[in-house]
């Protein structure tokens, strides 16, 4: 759904990324786990993720000690599996262009920043009445939700490699962001309940009903009026771009939009069997329109 465009073994790596991601996940996105509450033992965790992957993509084998981290049995044997799984992804990420594979690396330190700034959120030493900004909020769930990680990756996929002076432009730069405000932000709407009862702070949903004192459904609006404004803001920079940088820019922002379309349609598609049904998601599946 999100990488529509590639072949048998390319989207092999996709999914095998995505799965990755989501049982991470389990790892840090509870209160009261033990990575929530050993902040000291999650950065070093981060940090070999990173020295595990870049050696993969090298194809060099590394081998890590577990006895200075001191896990708990069953922490360590999800990290042993984790560990494997990530070593995978690089050996298959190898392939692609050395360019390519430097910016799949700073979607992976992204991804690093982001977990680390949600993990001491939701920690037990974190002030319960934190004050979030709208900026610092964005800033945080961006990285954390690991866009930069799986965008660069698609992009790769699609043999798609940006020029510099578009990199760097401003145009691109707010497409790009535009694109991950939506995919954090519809996660949040169908999250919503789960991590409720996680009592999480990362949640845009959450924080605006227990810090910004709004009703749920207000919560809810609020939040949806930020995907409808994610979208049209990401229509008008397409047609920006494509005024500026001409067709060589279109298969990088259809990649983007592939991402965009296909999340939403794996949200709804898998949403059931997640969770009860929230009242505002009736909307998103009788009107896909903004495709």
């Amino acid at each position: 759904m999100v990488t529509p465009n590639t072949d048998e073994d390319d989207l092999k790596l996709s999914s095998k990324l995505n799965a990755w991601l989501f049982i991470n996940d389990n790892l840090f996105d509870q209160k009261d786990s033990f990575c929530t509450k050993n902040l000291q033992i999650s950065e070093k965790i981060l940090q070999r993720y990173r020295i595990i992957f870049t050696s993969a993509l090298q194809d060099i084998s590394v081998s890590l000690s577990y006895d200075d981290l001191q896990l708990p049995h069953d922490v360590e044997l999800k990290l042993r599996s984790l560990d494997t799984g990530l070593r995978d992804i690089g050996l298959c990420a190898s392939k692609l262009p050395e360019k390519i594979q430097e910016r799949v690396i700073y979607g992976l330190d992204k991804y690093i920043k982001g977990v680390l700034q949600e993990t001491y959120v939701r920690s037990s030493s974190a002030d319960s009445s934190l004050s979030i900004s709208y900026d610092t909020f964005f800033s945080m769930r961006g990285n954390a939700g690991a866009v930069d990680w799986v965008f660069e990756l698609a992009l790769g996929l699609d043999k798609v490699e940006l020029k510099e002076d578009v990199r760097k432009s401003e145009l691109w730069k707010q497409f790009f962001k535009k694109a991950k405000y939506h995919i954090c932000l519809f996660n949040d709407i169908v999250s919503r309940n789960k991590e409720a009862e996680e009592e999480s702070l990362d949640n845009f949903v959450l924080i605006s009903e227990s810090l910004w004192q709004l009703t749920t459904r207000q919560a809810f609006s609020g939040t949806t009026t930020e995907l409808d404004t994610s979208i049209s803001e990401m229509l008008k920079l397409k047609l920006d771009l494509q005024s500026k940088f001409g067709d060589p820019i279109t298969p990088a922002i259809s990649c983007i939009e592939n991402w965009v379309v296909g999340h939403v349609i794996w949200e709804l598609a898998s949403f059931s069997g997640r969770r009860p049904k929230i009242p505002c998601i009736s909307q998103f599946e009788s009107n896909l329109g903004w495709q």
